[in-house]
């Protein structure tokens, strides 16, 4: 039998928690009240129809903080309810909502890149102030399906209108579950890399070849000016 890559590996661990997850009685729980509570006897058959009723839903919830009496407070209660179960299962909270409202849900079937998948996640990180250049930014990150985080940091203090430098611009963050084999994780970084280079290439920036290995020193001639004596 062929050795399986360390994502697959992954993937199938995560398949098996949730194949556990959906058969107990927590989740059963969880799916019978919230699909009553939308009038519903079966989940949404595709994905976006749920996703723009979970839109709708959320905009008119209020802050979980708000003191307002007799306000909704249903969408705050489902997202606990589905973190509740999450943890009991140690998978993702959105893995358990998109099984409660998307008919034939696998989480198995998602990209692992871009969908946070299997608590992946990769982003783009900047610290930029600029307006223009957040915007184009976010337009390079989203072409390839890649989260643009903000954080305060140092502002650029360039002249207006100025292209901020591009080794200032952004950082690739990769996030990954204690349990993510550390191969699959050397390569997801590699990705993370790779597609922050493109970015920069689509922000209008020449980006320099990334540097290969250098050949192996038993193919240096002997006496090499490079090589220590």
């Amino acid at each position: 039998m062929p050795k399986r890559a360390p994502e697959e590996r992954h993937q199938a661990l995560i398949s098996e928690r949730f194949q556990a997850m959906i058969i107990s009685r927590e989740f059963l729980a969880l799916r019978h009240r919230w699909l009553r509570h939308w009038k519903r006897k079966a989940p949404f058959a595709r994905l976006e129809t749920w996703e723009r009723h979970h839109n709708a839903w959320r905009a008119r919830t209020p802050d979980p903080s708000a003191e307002a009496e007799r306000v909704d407070r249903s969408f705050w209660e489902f997202q606990e309810g589905c973190g509740r179960v999450a943890e009991q299962f140690n998978l993702a909270p959105w893995e358990v909502e998109w099984a409660v409202f998307v008919r034939d849900f696998e989480p198995a079937k998602l990209p692992l890149i871009g969908a946070e998948g299997f608590g992946v996640r990769v982003c783009a990180v900047t610290h930029l102030d600029q307006l223009e250049a957040l915007q184009r930014l976010a337009e390079a990150s989203s072409e390839l399906h890649i989260a643009l985080v903000t954080e305060p940091g140092r502002p650029y203090l360039g002249p207006p209108g100025a292209t901020p430098r591009r080794h200032s611009a952004i950082r690739m963050r990769v996030e990954f579950p204690p349990d993510y084999p550390p191969e699959a994780a050397k390569q997801l970084a590699g990705e993370a890399a790779q597609a922050g280079r493109e970015i920069l290439r689509r922000m209008g920036w020449p980006v320099g070849q990334r540097l290969r290995s250098s050949p192996p020193v038993k193919a240096v001639p002997k006496g090499h000016p490079h090589l220590r004596q």
